[in-house]
C-alpha cells in the first residue's frame, strides 16, 4: 500500500487523540494573579513581513461554558475592507473562522480536548446539530430538540423579566456612544459533553498586519483567568495557544496566508529569539495602583 496513504489512514485515526508536545511558551495566569495588582498578560504570535496590505482587527474571547465566544464589531472606517467568516466546522472536532482582505488572510481554529487517564488529549465532538459527520437529517433533528429543549426552560420572574426587558431597550437607546457602529457580531464555537470546569475567562484578541496578540488581565473575580497558557508551533506555519485547567483545555490555532499568483500562500512564523536582557524587572513587578506615582 502507499506510504502516504497509510501515514494519512494513521493521521485520521488518531487526529482526535494527542499526546503532549514540549510547549515553547507557558505561564501559570492563576500564579501571576499573587501579584498585589492586576498585570495584563500578553502573548503574541508574529508572521513574516509581507506587502500585502493584511486585515486589522478587534474582538473579545469568552473562554468557558463549554467553548469559546468570540464577539466582534464593525464599525464604519476608511480602511481596507475586509470578509469575515465566522466560526463553522471544518471537520466533526474542529471550528474555523477567518477574516481577510483582498490578498491577506488570518485564520483561528478551534478544538476542547480532556486527557485521558495515560496523559493522551483527546479532542470532544463539535455540537451534533453543526457535526458535518451526521446526515442533514439528523443534523436537522438535533437543531429541533436543541430548540424544543431552549423553550422547555424555566420562565425567569416577573421581575427579572422586566429587568431583561429594560436592558433590551436601554442597549437600543444608547445614543452618542453607539457612534459610527454598524453591526456586532458573536460567535460561538459549542462542543458536546464539554466538562463543567474547563479554562474559564475573558480576553482580548486583536489581528493585526504582522501578528495576532492576546490580552488577558489577571485578579478577576469568580476565578477567572486563572488557566495555563502554553504555546507550541506544529510547523512553521501555525502556532497552537493552549488554556489548561485541570483536565480540559481549549486549543487555538493562528494561522495566515497571502494571495500569490491566484492561490493562497500560508506565511510562515519566524522563529521565536528570547531578548538579551528581561523586558522587565521582576521584582519591580508590584506597580502602584493607577493613579499613584512611584518615587524614584
Amino acid at each position: 500500500m502507499n506510504v502516504r496513504l497509510v501515514a494519512g489512514l494513521l493521521l485520521l485515526l488518531t487526529s482526535h487523540r494527542l499526546f503532549a508536545q514540549e510547549p515553547s511558551g507557558r505561564l501559570d495566569l492563576d500564579l501571576v494573579a499573587a501579584l498585589p495588582h492586576e498585570y495584563l498578560v500578553v502573548a503574541r504570535v508574529a508572521f513574516d513581513k509581507v506587502n500585502a496590505t493584511c486585515p486589522h482587527d478587534y474582538a473579545t474571547l469568552r473562554l468557558g461554558n463549554g467553548g469559546l465566544l468570540h464577539q466582534r464589531v464593525m464599525v464604519q472606517s476608511a480602511s481596507m475592507p475586509t470578509r469575515w467568516q465566522g466560526f463553522g466546522t471544518i471537520d466533526d472536532y474542529t471550528y474555523r473562522s477567518s477574516i481577510a482582505t483582498a490578498d491577506c488572510r488570518r485564520e483561528l481554529t478551534v478544538r476542547l480536548q480532556v486527557r485521558e487517564l495515560d496523559g493522551s488529549w483527546r479532542s470532544l465532538l463539535v455540537a451534533p446539530e453543526r457535526r458535518p459527520g451526521l446526515s442533514a437529517a439528523e443534523r436537522s433533528e438535533m437543531t429541533q430538540r436543541s430548540l424544543e429543549e431552549f423553550r422547555a426552560r424555566p420562565r425567569p420572574e416577573p421581575e427579572v423579566a422586566a429587568r431583561q426587558q429594560e436592558a433590551r431597550r436601554a442597549l437600543t437607546s444608547m445614543g452618542s456612544l453607539a457612534q459610527g457602529v454598524l453591526v456586532k457580531f458573536s460567535d460561538g464555537t459549542p462542543f458536546e459533553n464539554a466538562p463543567p470546569t474547563c479554562a474559564d475567562g475573558y480576553g482580548t484578541v486583536v489581528t493585526e498586519q504582522d501578528g495576532v496578540t492576546l490580552l488577558f488581565t489577571t485578579k478577576l473575580a469568580d476565578a477567572l483567568n486563572r488557566f495555563i497558557m502554553e504555546r507550541v508551533d506544529p510547523s512553521d506555519e501555525e502556532s497552537r495557544i493552549y488554556f489548561t485547567r485541570g483536565d480540559c483545555r481549549l486549543e487555538l490555532t493562528i494561522g495566515a496566508a497571502t494571495q500569490y499568483d491566484g492561490r493562497w500562500v500560508a506565511r510562515t512564523i519566524p522563529a521565536y529569539v528570547p531578548p538579551r536582557r528581561p523586558m522587565f524587572d521582576p521584582g519591580k513587578l508590584d506597580s502602584p495602583p493607577a493613579g499613584v506615582r512611584r518615587s524614584n
